[in-house]
């Protein structure tokens, strides 16, 4: 791996092929409790799923919604799959995540840390205190470049499934596969990884990413 390029060996990126066996021709949708990840934007991009008994990710929704429509669109999906946990970008659109957060007790924004430390994500809350000046406030940190890795070994390993959807899935494989790993020497001539943007379209990409934090945040 040479320094800053891409890693596209089999076993360092995302595959074609890697999607390919994710997508499932099937119903995978039940009445069970499932969980949200949401990629904000000017078009806002939405993956509902749950986990399976053996503890796969089943991915049974995915869509594009106009940012306009967002508030609403959210509001009808948390209702028919009966989402307990919902993880979005905190930016651009900090009022409305915190106008979510506020009356959601089981949403959060995200914020994103760089580095290698050894824990993915942590959680802060803040109560409202108008005399300190403090807003109301329930985040997520979350360090980037285990989230993503974590993400393409559940892939590699089979641990995520996804409905077939043929209005998203050449979108979906796309975007999966925008997002790149670069290998960069940090400051003691070691050389480390990151995810780092391509294109710029990689939203289900990150849509599927906080979806898959939303699992690890509900527990085992």
């Amino acid at each position: 791996q040479a320094l800053g390029l891409t890693a596209e060996d089999a076993e360092d990126s995302i595959t074609v092929e890697d999607l390919e066996k994710a997508l499932l021709q099937a119903d995978l949708r039940d009445s069970s409790t499932h969980l949200m990840g949401c990629d904000m934007g000017l078009l806002c991009h939405i993956s509902i799923g749950r986990v399976a008994s053996n503890g796969e990710l089943l991915v049974v929704h995915r869509e594009v919604v106009p940012y306009t429509r967002f508030e609403e669109r959210r509001r009808q999906l948390c209702g028919e799959y009966k989402v307990s946990i919902s993880v979005h970008d905190s930016q651009p659109y900090v009022d409305l995540i915190d106008r979510i957060t506020k009356h959601d007790p089981n949403a959060y924004g995200s914020i994103f840390t760089t580095g290698t430390p050894s824990v993915m994500f942590s959680i802060m809350e803040q109560d409202e205190d108008a005399q300190e000046g403090k807003m109301s406030m329930r985040r997520v940190k979350i360090t980037r470049t285990m989230l993503f890795d974590n993400l393409m070994a559940e892939l590699k390993a089979g641990m995520i499934k996804v409905q077939a959807d043929d209005k998203q899935d050449d979108l979906w494989k796309s975007q999966m596969r925008s997002l790149k790993r670069v290998g960069k020497f940090d400051r003691m001539g070691a050389l480390v990884y990151s995810c780092a943007k391509t294109d710029g379209n990689d939203h289900f990409h990150f849509s599927l990413a906080y979806l898959t934090l939303a699992t690890k945040m509900r527990g085992p």
